[in-house]
């Protein structure tokens, strides 16, 4: 229930303010406006303005649509000028009304993301609390103990900040770091451009980079082994300390949930040590759904937490009123790049499509970013407000690009494309959009 209701608040303002945009360009161009419609299907609540405009909320939550007089034809048949309908005003007024629905969704996230460094963040201190053998992160130079303080010559100095920053590179171009270690500061660079375009989507990205977050406040020796647990079964008690699993070093706890997480079944071999004994133990994690339906590993400890180290690692990012809007303004344009370039490489065949997410892809990720906080859920409504810009530019008909691309179409051919083509083309973007979110709404349940 909380799912499908944070869903609701996201699709009431993303696509509102999408469909707003819409609606005040039209206005401002003087077309008429019949209907303002959050949600698709017959109204649930309904309302009439003093211009004619029915405002409207119905019962499928998959979008949404501004209804004008489109064309000269349905103009005169209702009695107007012609000059109100969409097809009486000039090309590039009908192009400026059609681009101001994505760029509305823009200005959201822009003046969200404004909003949130201007209000600060409070996280861990981007520091490398180790580095692979063999890695990206090797070759460049990083080495544990480093923090990341400026990305490209922008300060970021939480991971919150600097992970985003290293996905828009991914495939795209190096990152310039500037790292700061016992005093000393030295320009790294990071040859992120030659990471494979599917590093995108790739949620250990930084592990894939070879350099690993310091997590030391989460110590390798265990401070609880839950009773009935496969590793209470394989003889694991409170005190132990982690050193190997399934033949691979440990470094930090991180690397140990990986392992564990991706093993749902699978016998591993744990290397620990009690009082100063090394010893093996052999646990099979056990296998645990998750939300999406997908199965992941659970072995039944805790760790030692040191709180004393983490208040160590913690950092503040704050910005004042020009850097917060010059960070804004980064971050929107990075969000646009890399949600054109995902779905670039998603039509193209170099990510896996089952990377596409549905309604509730979208409400089940809405509940984790508000069960993390109010920034954080903003943080997501940017996200998405981004990235229902950049669909609806997609050069598909009945999208918004789709009615850009024909406008261009036509200003080159100086005429108007005939009615039985844009027909087709119409009923050919229908089917598409239809089974796109067919196929999207199927991954999520799958």
């Amino acid at each position: 229930m909380l799912s499908l209701l944070l869903f609701l608040v996201v699709i009431v303002v993303v696509v509102g303010v999408h469909e707003a945009g819409h609606y005040l360009a039209a206005r401002s161009c003087g077309v008429r406006v019949l209907r303002f419609s959050i949600g698709f299907g017959k109204p649930l609540w309904r309302s009439v303005d003093r211009r004619g405009t029915e405002w409207c909320l119905s019962p499928i939550p998959l979008g949404g649509y501004v209804q004008m007089v489109w064309t000269t034809e349905e103009a005169r048949e209702m009695g107007i000028p012609e000059r109100e309908s969409l097809d009486g005003v000039p090309r590039w007024q009908r192009a400026w009304i059609i681009f101001a629905g994505p760029l509305a969704n823009f200005i959201l996230a822009l003046l969200l993301l404004f909003l949130l460094a201007l209000a600060g963040e409070d996280g861990l201190r981007a520091r490398i609390g180790h580095v692979l053998d063999g890695t990206m992160a090797e070759t460049a130079g990083l080495a544990a103990g480093d923090d990341i303080i400026a990305i490209d010559g922008h300060r970021a100095v939480l991971w919150t900040t600097v992970f985003p920053e290293l996905v828009t590179a991914v495939s795209d171009r190096d990152l310039q770091l500037r790292v700061s270690n016992s005093g000393s500061e030295r320009e790294v660079v990071l040859p992120t451009a030659s990471l494979p375009p599917a590093a995108i989507e790739d949620p250990d990205l930084l592990r894939r980079l070879g350099m690993l977050p310091d997590r030391s406040y989460l110590k390798l020796e265990l401070d609880e082994v839950i009773q009935g647990s496969p590793a209470a079964a394989a003889g694991l008690q409170p005190g132990d300390f982690l050193i190997a699993i399934d033949e691979q070093v440990l470094y930090a706890w991180q690397d140990f949930v990986s392992i564990v997480r991706a093993s749902p079944g699978v016998s591993l071999t744990i290397v620990y040590e009690r009082g100063g004994d090394p010893r093996t133990a052999v646990a099979a994690p056990a296998a645990v759904a998750g939300d999406g339906g997908e199965s992941f590993g659970r072995i039944g400890v805790i760790p030692l937490f040191d709180e004393e180290r983490y208040e160590e690692l913690k950092a503040t990012e704050s910005y004042g009123l020009l850097e917060a809007g010059a960070v804004a303004w980064r971050r929107t344009w990075g969000f646009i790049t890399t949600t054109g370039r995902f779905f670039g490489y998603l039509l193209g065949g170099e990510i896996s499509s089952k990377n596409l997410s549905g309604p509730v892809g979208i409400a089940r990720s809405a509940e984790t970013a508000a069960g993390l906080g109010l920034k954080v859920f903003l943080l997501f409504m940017a996200q998405i407000s981004v990235s229902l810009g950049v669909i609806n530019l997609v050069p598909l008909p009945l999208l918004d690009g789709g009615h850009l691309l024909r406008y261009a179409i036509e200003g080159v051919m100086r005429r108007p494309l005939p009615a039985k083509i844009i027909h087709l083309a119409a009923a050919f973007g229908a089917a598409a959009i239809l089974a796109l979110m067919v196929f999207a709404i199927y991954n999520d349940l799958t």
